[in-house]
Order: C-alpha cells, then structure tokens, then sequence
C-alpha cells in the first residue's frame, strides 16, 4: 500500500495508510510511531497515531535551523517522513497488552442499555454478553484526553450516536457508536449510548503516561454488580 502524505497545518504532517480500520495497518502505524519517538528528528514534538494515520507535530523553526538548504520546514518534512517511511521496519512488532475492564450494565450506570436493546431487537442479557464476550483493540486515544476507541464490536451491536447529545455524561461510562465501544474518563457532554460504567480511571494527570490505556492494547470487560463498583470504587 503507498501511503499518502499530506500537511494538516503549518506545523503537522500527516501519514494515512488507505481508509480502511485494519488492525494490520495499525500495527504498522504504531510501529512507525514508536521508530519515530525513539529516533526523533530535530523539532520534533509528538506524533499521534488514530485508526489509519499518523500525525506527526514539529517545531517548523527547529526543522530550518537544523536542516540543509533553503526550502520551507514543510517541504523538509516531506524529505524527513520519506526517510522514516524507508526505516520504520526494523521497530520491533508491538508487543500486545491485555487489560480487564470491570464494567456494571445494571440500569442506574446504564441509561441507554433499553433503548440499545430495542434498537437491536436483544434482550439486555444479550446485549451484556456480546459486550463481555470480545476482546477489543485499543486503535486511539482521542476526543479527549484518555478516551479510547475500541474495535471492531459484534455487528449485533451496531448502533447510531445519539440525535440529541447527552449534555453529561458520567466519567467511566462505558458506551456504543457504529462498530466502536469507548470510555469517558470524564464527566462531559456526549452523543454516544451509555451502557454501563466502569469504576476504573481512564486518566490521571498525576501519573505517566497518564492515560490508562495506550493504542496497541486489547481490551477485555468483566460484568459486575453495583456493589463491586461500589467496593472497587472505595480501593
């Protein structure tokens, strides 16, 4: 596949590796992410992989100062993502990260598990056991700090984001949009369907690497009742 560049400001380039959500392709993006972050070129600030791209920030004046000639730092950059592109290969594959999630799909952390059932014509014990019975791939960390996209769900599962967003949605609310599951680590407005809530935190400013998941990993989640919530809560 030949990947396409592209600038996405003055000061960001980026990578896109076809339109597809494909957990080889992003294998390949964390790869070349992890080749850059351990290699990094002069300016160089932080790359951000998503579903298909990889976002690579930089210091445009850095770039000019320590490079040959007089082009623009955009045009250097052109000639600096081409070289990683020839030598990204040699990062080791990813080692995989397996994580259980405790999560409570009872009706109280739940608020939207009715309406997904009748949406997709299953009981809210099915809905609960297609949820729990994948294992997810961690593909981002976007939207806000800390939320992760997690795919691809059972199609069973498949349904719209809300028509009219949640003006709060509670930190740790576990939900559903199209073929996605992701967690709130935050209270903030949100348009996905809220189907249960893990007590567990998505981000902690704290503590490095702060956010609690990472792209790479797999995702696994337990069902429990509220009084565990509770107890995990009180740990």
């Amino acid at each position: 596949m030949q990947p396409r560049i592209y600038h996405l400001c003055e000061y960001a380039v980026t990578i896109e590796m076809g339109e597809s959500i494909d957990p080889a392709i992003n294998d390949e993006l964390l790869r070349l992410h992890r080749y850059i972050s351990h290699n990094p070129f002069p300016g160089f600030r932080e790359s951000v992989p998503a579903y298909n791209t990889l976002t690579i920030f930089y210091d445009p004046g850095e770039v000019i100062i320590h490079t040959k000639g007089n082009e623009p730092a955009c045009v250097k950059m052109q000639d600096i993502v081409s070289r990683y592109m020839k030598n990204y290969s040699v990062e080791p594959a990813h080692e995989t990260t397996d994580i259980e999630i405790p999560v409570c799909y009872e009706k109280e952390f739940a608020p939207d598990i009715e309406w997904v059932a009748g949406h997709c014509k299953l009981s809210i014990e099915e809905i609960i056991a297609l949820h729990t019975a994948s294992a997810y791939r961690v593909y981002l960390i976007g939207f806000i700090p800390g939320f992760p996209y997690l795919g691809i769900t059972d199609p069973r599962l498949e349904v719209p984001r809300k028509a009219n967003p949640s003006l709060s949605v509670p930190a740790g609310s576990v939900a559903l949009a199209g073929r996605q599951t992701g967690i709130y680590p935050f209270a903030i407005p949100g348009g996905w369907q809220v189907i249960g809530r893990t007590p567990c935190k998505m981000f902690d400013k704290q503590n490095p690497p702060y956010c609690f998941l990472q792209p790479g990993y797999r995702v696994k989640f337990r069902a429990i009742s509220s009084s565990e919530f509770l107890e995990i809560c009180e740990q």
